[in-house]
């Protein structure tokens, strides 16, 4: 259905809101009848929305809020606000199940090929990750302490038996 002057720039100001808002965002295409919309809404975190894109409006939009995303056949997107890796997962399943092709993946303003989607669901939940980036973190910091005590745990060794 043709859309008026009016309907495109509230569309378009809808875009750039979901834009703005989104900590990353998942293309595919595939054609979603009602019930596997249905389904894929539902399985989605609370703060994620699925779309059915007007691809000319969303390429304003997207310029509009500069985001370097030119789309020319894709026809649906997932904006996730909260739960990156969680909602990766179920669009990496969902896909895979129905023979959707993940097309790109932005993150941030980063803008990756659809094949990432695979990467970023194989990273496991978010609190696994949260847990891996800790020990990252934390790992040259012990090994730091450890280091430091070692000449003070040697030299009190020393001065221990020079005692004796």
């Amino acid at each position: 259905m043709a859309k008026n002057k009016n309907q495109k720039q509230n569309l378009i100001n809808l875009y750039k809101d979901l834009i703005s808002k989104a900590q990353s965002m998942y293309f595919f295409a595939g054609n979603l009848n009602a019930a596997k919309t249905t389904e894929l809404k539902k399985a989605l975190s609370d703060g994620s929305k699925l779309s059915l894109l007007k691809n000319t409006i969303f390429n304003i939009a997207a310029k509009n809020s500069n985001l370097e995303l030119e789309l020319n056949d894709y026809n649906n997107v997932v904006f996730v606000n909260e739960s990156i890796i969680e909602d990766a997962n179920i669009l990496n399943k969902f896909c895979a199940e129905n023979e959707y092709k993940m097309i790109k993946v932005t993150i941030g303003k980063s803008i990756y090929e659809g094949n990432k989607l695979k990467q970023i669901s194989s990273l496991g939940s978010q609190s696994q990750v949260n847990t891996k980036l800790v020990s990252i973190l934390s790992s040259p910091a012990s090994m730091l302490v450890r280091g430091l005590n070692s000449p003070i745990q040697k030299l009190a060794s020393v001065l221990s038996q020079i005692q004796k």
